[in-house]
């Protein structure tokens, strides 16, 4: 479908004069809409694969845009233009930010300290301190890149995304609220806390949330910006 547009805008551009910006635009429009396309399904790929792609993909956009604005110099760049920009910038972001979680798989589960995990860890390593007491459909542990294991009872490796979040909220309706850390903040205390960043070990701190009562299960929602919390995350 993408190939038959590619080829549309190609053949109603060549009937502009050769100089128009429009035409000469073309090039450009088409490899930032691929590049887009191939960042999203880069997650579907092995780490090291992924990894280089996110690196051809920055060459390739920075490219693009390059020609883009060498074409539009002198008079600003038509809207549709600067979307399609961001569009490619937004889907470097996603593919550079991503690594994989792991998800609680039981009712209830108490943090175990994962200090012994980290040894080897590289990149970033998000995860919720001992003690803190998380439920089923949470993230519990984020890596990025994937050069750690987690074989903890209770957590089961989830999918190739982008770091989310957890906020506990309180109140008369209780429930942890599951969120991308990349465009969200809803209300509530974050669980998760860097372990490593950047390559570095941080010092763990203690789970600093209210005590949960033994008999007590919150529900795990997704965090939804426009009706702020949605149904259970899976």
């Amino acid at each position: 479908m993408l190939l038959g547009r590619w080829m549309d805008l190609a053949r109603a551009s060549a009937a502009l004069p050769p100089d128009d910006r429009w035409r000469v635009s073309v090039p450009a429009v088409i490899g930032l809409q691929a590049v887009s396309c191939a960042l999203a399904e880069s997650l579907e790929l092995p780490t090291s694969e992924r990894l280089l792609g996110v690196d051809r993909g920055a060459v390739l956009i920075r490219r693009h845009v390059a020609q883009l604005n060498d074409t539009w110099r002198g008079e600003p760049m038509p809207e549709r233009l600067t979307e399609l920009i961001a569009d490619a910038r937004a889907a470097w972001n996603v593919a550079a930010e991503a690594g994989v979680e792991w998800v609680v798989a039981v009712e209830r589960l108490e943090m175990p300290d994962v200090a012994a995990h980290l040894e080897g860890a590289m990149g970033d390593v998000l995860a919720a301190p001992p003690g803190t007491i998380l439920f089923r459909g949470s993230p519990a542990v984020f890596a990025r890149p994937e050069t750690i294991e987690f074989n903890v009872h209770g957590l089961t490796r989830g999918e190739v995304g982008p770091p989310r979040q957890v906020y506990r909220r309180g109140g008369t309706d209780p429930c942890d609220i599951v969120a991308p850390m990349l465009t969200a903040l809803p209300a509530g205390r974050p669980l998760l806390v860097w372990m490593v960043r950047d390559g570095e070990r941080q010092a763990i701190p203690e789970s600093q949330q209210a005590p949960v009562a033994p008999d007590l299960v919150l529900p795990v929602v997704e965090w939804d910006e426009n009706e702020e919390i949605s149904g259970p995350a899976m």
